[in-house]
């Protein structure tokens, strides 16, 4: 019988890289343009796992690669012009690191290399928090640029909500400092959120992270829909949020529903509200969510 977590695994690498298809080259339009902005984008997979995922006999890329995989073949389709991109995966767990660092170094070589060109930059994994290592890759680059305005994304995919809540303050610090114009994907488990919420009333919820995160706007992708072939009884519901500061319009092209929308203000409701709390509101008429 398939597995629902494969399934919603799958949904979520062909998000993140119709994601990064369509973010990246606006990304570098905008570095071009300013001489402020530091040419080279970041990329940071926050919680990377050992990059590629593993369900009985089926295996397939993880985030990493895929982020790996549609920086390269931007950079090598001129796509991007004349900005560079740097990667950098941080993964915590030792052996989840170590078969990562394999993972990386192994499929960097199967591509076309953009790094030949100087195009593409694919940093050694960092082991450690993603509060701790993101700090250090966003100082490190602030060094090596001058002080420029750093453009990209960060991801973040934590498998249960302490993982997210316990590094929240140091990732906020990184992505609301006033040299970072970064944005942050978010992939999470809504189900997980609610049953913590429900059983410690005290613990920060899904909406008390978005507005940490201090972005301005938020974007939500669809549920995962896990087919009829699945055992489905102990399937949770996923999204995948983006929260950015920029004023880009065309993010339905990569799967995503502005927040203010009606749709996205329908899926908002559905990911921080149980299925007991949620009333779809009348036909034309929808509530407005603010994120506390």
């Amino acid at each position: 019988m398939a597995n629902p977590t494969s399934h919603a695994t799958r949904f979520k690498e062909e998000r993140l890289a119709a994601l990064m298809r369509w973010l990246v080259p606006i990304q570098a339009a905008v570095t071009r343009k300013h001489d402020y902005a530091d040419p080279t984008l970041l990329y940071v997979d926050g919680m990377a796992g050992a990059g590629v995922n593993h369900f009985g006999e089926e295996s397939f890329d993880g985030s990493p690669l895929v982020m790996l995989e549609a920086l390269d073949a931007l950079s090598v389709g001129g796509t991007l012009g004349t900005a560079r991109s740097h990667l950098v995966a941080i993964e915590r767990d030792y052996r989840q690191w170590l078969e990562l660092s394999v993972n990386v170094a192994r499929h960097a070589g199967y591509l076309h290399s953009a790094s030949v060109t100087g195009q593409l930059e694919v940093s050694f994994p960092v082991r450690g928090c993603v509060g701790e290592g993101l700090h250090k890759v966003f100082s490190e680059r602030l060094r090596r640029n001058g002080g420029r305005v750093i453009y990209g994304l960060v991801f973040l995919d934590p498998t249960n909500p302490g993982d997210l809540v316990s590094a929240i303050d140091a990732v906020a610090d990184v992505v609301n400092h006033r040299r970072a114009r970064l944005d942050v994907a978010l992939w999470t488990s809504t189900t997980q959120w609610k049953r913590v919420s429900k059983s410690q009333p005290d613990h920060p919820s899904l909406s008390d992270i978005m507005g940490k995160l201090g972005r301005s706007r938020w974007l939500t992708s669809d549920v995962p829909k896990i087919p009829r072939c699945c055992d489905n009884s102990n399937a949770f519901q996923w999204q995948m949020f983006v929260g950015t500061k920029g004023d880009f319009d065309g993010w339905s092209k990569a799967g995503f529903h502005d927040t203010e929308s009606p749709t996205g203000r329908r899926l908002l409701a559905m990911a921080l509200k149980t299925r007991k709390e949620y009333q779809p509101p009348p036909e034309g008429q929808y509530e407005l969510l603010h994120l506390r």
